[in-house]
Protein backbone atom coordinates (compact mmCIF):
# COMPACT_ATOMS: atom_id res chain seq x y z
CA UNK A 1 0.00 0.00 0.00
CA UNK A 2 1.41 3.59 -0.87
CA UNK A 3 2.58 5.36 2.64
CA UNK A 4 2.59 9.27 1.98
CA UNK A 5 6.03 10.61 1.29
CA UNK A 6 4.59 14.05 2.72
CA UNK A 7 7.32 13.94 5.93
CA UNK A 8 10.14 12.77 3.24
CA UNK A 9 9.37 15.59 0.71
CA UNK A 10 9.19 18.30 3.82
CA UNK A 11 12.67 16.57 4.83
CA UNK A 12 13.71 17.27 1.29
CA UNK A 13 12.92 20.80 1.56
CA UNK A 14 14.67 21.33 4.95
CA UNK A 15 17.89 20.00 3.28
CA UNK A 16 17.79 20.81 -0.01
CA UNK A 17 21.37 22.04 -0.80
CA UNK A 18 21.67 25.34 -2.53
CA UNK A 19 17.93 25.07 -5.31
CA UNK A 20 19.45 25.78 -8.68
CA UNK A 21 17.14 26.08 -11.41
CA UNK A 22 17.75 22.72 -12.38
CA UNK A 23 15.35 20.05 -10.81
CA UNK A 24 17.43 17.98 -8.19
CA UNK A 25 16.50 14.24 -8.33
CA UNK A 26 17.07 11.49 -5.57
CA UNK A 27 16.41 8.18 -7.46
CA UNK A 28 15.02 5.05 -5.24
CA UNK A 29 15.40 1.46 -5.88
CA UNK A 30 12.12 -0.52 -7.64
CA UNK A 31 10.23 -3.09 -6.18
CA UNK A 32 8.84 -6.48 -7.79
CA UNK A 33 9.48 -8.81 -9.75
CA UNK A 34 10.61 -7.80 -13.03
CA UNK A 35 9.90 -10.60 -14.94
CA UNK A 36 6.13 -9.88 -14.79
CA UNK A 37 6.27 -6.38 -16.31
CA UNK A 38 6.95 -7.22 -19.98
CA UNK A 39 3.58 -9.97 -19.84
CA UNK A 40 2.13 -7.36 -18.57
CA UNK A 41 0.17 -5.67 -21.78
CA UNK A 42 -2.36 -4.62 -22.71
CA UNK A 43 -2.60 -1.94 -20.13
CA UNK A 44 -4.89 0.82 -18.39
CA UNK A 45 -3.34 4.32 -17.70
CA UNK A 46 -4.13 6.01 -14.41
CA UNK A 47 -2.64 9.18 -12.14
CA UNK A 48 -2.96 10.21 -9.15
CA UNK A 49 -1.75 13.18 -7.88
CA UNK A 50 -2.06 15.38 -4.47
CA UNK A 51 -1.25 18.93 -5.51
CA UNK A 52 -0.47 21.54 -2.47
CA UNK A 53 -2.87 24.27 -3.04
CA UNK A 54 0.03 26.45 -1.77
CA UNK A 55 1.57 26.58 -5.44
CA UNK A 56 -1.25 27.54 -6.88
CA UNK A 57 -2.43 30.48 -4.06
CA UNK A 58 1.31 31.62 -3.42
CA UNK A 59 3.57 30.75 -6.92
CA UNK A 60 0.55 31.39 -8.91
CA UNK A 61 1.00 27.95 -10.61
CA UNK A 62 -1.96 25.61 -11.81
CA UNK A 63 -4.44 23.98 -10.41
CA UNK A 64 -4.43 20.32 -8.87
CA UNK A 65 -7.30 19.15 -12.05
CA UNK A 66 -4.55 21.07 -15.11
CA UNK A 67 -1.86 19.24 -13.04
CA UNK A 68 -3.62 15.74 -13.28
CA UNK A 69 -4.91 16.05 -16.39
CA UNK A 70 -0.72 16.87 -17.65
CA UNK A 71 0.07 14.19 -15.94
CA UNK A 72 -1.94 11.51 -17.34
CA UNK A 73 -1.71 12.92 -21.04
CA UNK A 74 2.31 12.79 -20.83
CA UNK A 75 1.97 9.47 -18.98
CA UNK A 76 -0.14 7.59 -21.75
CA UNK A 77 1.63 9.92 -24.67
CA UNK A 78 4.72 8.49 -24.16
CA UNK A 79 4.01 4.84 -22.98
CA UNK A 80 2.31 4.75 -26.63
CA UNK A 81 4.92 6.24 -27.97
CA UNK A 82 7.75 3.85 -26.46
CA UNK A 83 5.17 0.92 -27.92
CA UNK A 84 3.54 -0.36 -24.70
CA UNK A 85 0.24 -1.71 -25.71
CA UNK A 86 -2.83 0.42 -24.08
CA UNK A 87 -6.13 -1.05 -23.27
CA UNK A 88 -8.32 1.48 -21.16
CA UNK A 89 -10.92 -1.37 -20.22
CA UNK A 90 -7.58 -3.74 -18.91
CA UNK A 91 -7.50 -5.54 -16.15
CA UNK A 92 -3.64 -4.26 -15.23
CA UNK A 93 -2.96 -0.83 -15.24
CA UNK A 94 -0.37 1.35 -14.87
CA UNK A 95 -0.72 4.15 -12.26
CA UNK A 96 1.90 7.58 -11.96
CA UNK A 97 1.22 8.91 -8.29
CA UNK A 98 2.78 12.01 -7.62
CA UNK A 99 2.49 14.20 -4.34
CA UNK A 100 3.60 17.87 -4.13
CA UNK A 101 4.87 20.42 -1.53
CA UNK A 102 5.38 23.80 -1.47
CA UNK A 103 7.75 26.11 0.74
CA UNK A 104 9.72 29.33 0.47
CA UNK A 105 9.81 29.26 -3.56
CA UNK A 106 10.50 25.45 -3.52
CA UNK A 107 8.63 22.88 -4.94
CA UNK A 108 8.83 19.63 -3.69
CA UNK A 109 7.61 16.24 -5.18
CA UNK A 110 7.40 12.50 -4.92
CA UNK A 111 6.46 10.49 -7.53
CA UNK A 112 5.78 7.02 -7.98
CA UNK A 113 4.93 4.32 -10.88
CA UNK A 114 2.86 1.24 -9.81
CA UNK A 115 1.92 -1.70 -11.64
CA UNK A 116 -1.62 -3.47 -10.47
CA UNK A 117 -2.58 -6.38 -11.18
CA UNK A 118 -5.94 -8.25 -10.38
CA UNK A 119 -6.00 -9.95 -7.10
CA UNK A 120 -8.77 -12.01 -5.63
CA UNK A 121 -12.29 -12.12 -6.97
CA UNK A 122 -10.84 -9.42 -8.99
CA UNK A 123 -12.67 -6.72 -7.71
CA UNK A 124 -9.11 -5.83 -5.95
CA UNK A 125 -5.60 -5.22 -6.76
CA UNK A 126 -2.18 -5.98 -6.24
CA UNK A 127 1.05 -3.58 -6.64
CA UNK A 128 3.09 -6.22 -8.23
CA UNK A 129 5.88 -3.71 -9.18
CA UNK A 130 7.01 0.35 -8.18
CA UNK A 131 9.65 2.91 -8.65
CA UNK A 132 10.03 5.73 -6.75
CA UNK A 133 11.56 8.97 -6.46
CA UNK A 134 11.91 12.54 -5.16
CA UNK A 135 13.02 15.42 -6.39
CA UNK A 136 12.64 19.45 -6.27
CA UNK A 137 12.70 22.26 -8.12
CA UNK A 138 12.34 25.98 -7.83
CA UNK A 139 9.18 27.64 -8.69
CA UNK A 140 10.59 28.80 -11.89
CA UNK A 141 11.27 25.73 -13.09
CA UNK A 142 7.91 24.44 -12.04
CA UNK A 143 6.86 23.71 -15.73
CA UNK A 144 9.09 20.52 -15.27
CA UNK A 145 6.51 18.89 -13.28
CA UNK A 146 4.00 19.09 -16.02
CA UNK A 147 6.13 16.29 -17.63
CA UNK A 148 6.59 13.75 -14.61
CA UNK A 149 4.27 11.20 -16.66
CA UNK A 150 7.22 10.70 -18.93
CA UNK A 151 9.43 10.16 -16.55
CA UNK A 152 6.56 7.46 -15.50
CA UNK A 153 6.45 5.61 -18.76
CA UNK A 154 10.21 5.51 -19.00
CA UNK A 155 11.04 3.94 -15.75
CA UNK A 156 8.38 1.41 -16.55
CA UNK A 157 9.92 0.82 -20.36
CA UNK A 158 13.69 0.73 -18.75
CA UNK A 159 12.28 -2.09 -15.84
CA UNK A 160 10.81 -4.21 -17.99
CA UNK A 161 14.26 -4.17 -20.85
CA UNK A 162 12.35 -2.69 -23.76
CA UNK A 163 14.37 0.58 -23.69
Amino acid sequence: MWTSPRALVLTLLLVAPGVGATPALAQDASFGDRSRLAAATPLGVQAVVEWDDLITETAGGATEDQFHDAVIQTFENKLAELGVSLDPAAERFLLCRVETLYDSGLIAFAARVELHEPFGDGSSTAITWHQTWIGTTPVRGMHMLFTIGEQCAEDFVEARGDA
